[in-house]
């Protein structure tokens, strides 16, 4: 995550920490912008390798509507457009937009194109003895990666690089998105 001024990142199971950075008053009315939300963020937005996190995204939100939230997805067959959070009572409403559809082009070509401090880095992705040790983050397969891959077998290692390459996605995020918008409006 990343706020314009702070970066944050979780590296667990549960969207809960996110979702508490986010559901304060200091993001009411905010829109956070996640790249290809509708196909491949929306799945590994919060472990990037877990293709079971869809799963508890959904059950976290159900035990945010037992809080009060109300959540309401936008979806055009099969994309999703926008997700937004609410609750009446706390006067907290958060919205997620996939930025892939305002930019439908990869997030690497975007940073070239407009030209932002930060661009997109190399994946790290655990393998070897690492992925022996720690299974739940590994990838057995890499044969659907089309771009440059960064192998780690060290699990701390890989920790710290993941940490980092989701804090420099989200700031390049932040960058593609401000400079689109100056382009575009001003």
């Amino acid at each position: 995550m990343y706020d314009g001024s702070n970066s944050y990142s979780w590296l667990t199971e549960s969207p809960e920490p996110l979702f508490n950075k986010l559901l304060t008053r200091k993001y009411d009315g905010s829109i956070i912008y996640v790249h290809n939300l509708s196909r491949f963020d929306i799945i590994f937005i919060f472990i990037f390798i877990f293709i079971f996190i869809f799963i508890f995204i959904f059950k976290y939100w159900s035990t945010l509507q037992t809080k009060g939230y109300h959540i309401n997805i936008l979806k055009k067959e099969d994309q999703i457009i926008s997700i937004k959070i609410q609750n009446r009572l706390k006067h907290i409403s958060i919205t997620l937009r996939d930025s892939f559809l305002i930019l439908p082009t990869s997030f690497k070509e975007l940073c070239g194109t407009l030209k932002v401090e930060t661009f997109k880095q190399i994946e790290p992705v655990l393998v070897g003895e690492g992925a022996r040790l720690h299974p739940e983050y590994a990838m057995s397969d890499l044969s659907h990666y089309s771009k440059d891959i960064d192998k780690i077998d060290n699990f701390n290692e890989w920790k710290d690089k993941i940490q980092r390459y989701c804090e420099i996605d989200c700031i390049a995020l932040y960058q593609v998105r401000t400079k689109f918008r100056k382009n575009i409006y001003w």
